[in-house]
């Protein structure tokens, strides 16, 4: 929770600045966005899955 105010700190602290890239971003193509939704996916399974297997040992 600390971590996470220090970062919503940064962030407003940051906001007006007008941070921006040095270069300009190049765009996403359509296979990149599969596979990271697919890691995004994984992820959430695997922590879920952690979560569930942990709770299954405390009870």
């Amino acid at each position: 929770m600390i971590a996470g105010a220090v970062f919503a700190m940064l962030s407003l602290i940051t906001m007006g600045s007008g941070v921006k890239p040095r270069h300009e971003l190049k765009p996403i193509k359509t296979f990149d966005r599969l596979v990271m939704a697919g890691a995004l996916l994984a992820v959430f399974a695997i922590h879920g899955y952690g979560m569930l297997w942990a709770s299954a040992q405390l009870m």
